[in-house]
């Protein structure tokens, strides 16, 4: 039996009064499962996973540089990259653009006062894309 939808992109299919499954499809980007189905969960409920998901850690790194920043609120960890020279390199290009560079922690869990890593300044990032000069 079909249930009365629960919100735009999730459809609930028998009441769990029923003893019977009930599906919901999970919409939302960024949300997290049991966040997005709190109403629907009780303890010793089962959560079956169908097709693909992606983790927050298999997403595209992003420079501290482009990350939409917060004053106060925004965080990083800065690293000094010894093989570049360079102090202030975010933790996301400390892991692509340094990888095979030799790292140590700068600050850690720094809440800057504006979005900076330096790795864009000196020009070592390829997580940013420089525009190109006419």
């Amino acid at each position: 039996k079909e249930g009365k939808g629960r919100g735009k992109g999730k459809k609930a299919v028998a009441p769990a009064a029923t003893g019977e499954a009930e599906w919901i499809a999970i919409s939302s980007e960024g949300v997290p499962v049991l966040q997005q189905a709190r109403d629907i969960l009780h303890p010793g409920s089962c959560i079956i996973i169908r097709g693909a998901v992606q983790y927050k850690s298999d997403q595209p790194k992003v420079c501290f540089h482009k990350v939409p920043f917060e004053k106060g609120v925004s965080q990083t960890t800065y690293y000094t990259c010894d093989t570049c020279k360079i102090n202030w390199v975010c933790s996301a290009c400390a892991s692509v653009c340094h990888a095979d560079h030799k790292l140590t922690i700068y600050l850690k869990d720094h809440s800057p006062s504006w979005a900076c890593c330096y790795c864009v300044k000196y020009r070592k990032c390829t997580l940013v894309k420089r525009k190109k000069k006419k």
